[in-house]
């Protein structure tokens, strides 16, 4: 299987266009990758969404920012391989 394939599969259908991140309590919460506007550290990270509600989160902004970038590939991905059908 090749990694476009691979890519493919880290997105559930079910939550398409979300990402996981972690409450500092450890609880996991869901999050629309397409709606963070902004995370910082402050020292704890801050993801900041569009519509202006913060969460704190237990990852690095560089966790935060590379799950958005796996998130993207896999998007990229899914379409590439629904043309090449």
């Amino acid at each position: 299987m090749g990694h476009l394939a691979l890519l493919s599969r880290a997105v559930d259908d079910d939550y398409l266009h979300m990402i996981t991140l972690s409450k500092l309590n450890g609880e996991r919460m869901a999050v629309n990758a397409e709606l963070i506007e902004s995370a910082e550290a402050v020292p704890d990270t801050i993801v900041r969404l569009v519509d202006g509600t913060s969460y704190v989160v237990a990852e690095s902004v560089a966790e935060v920012v590379a799950r958005v970038r796996v998130f993207r590939a896999s998007l990229l991905a899914r379409k590439r391989m629904s043309q090449a059908r």
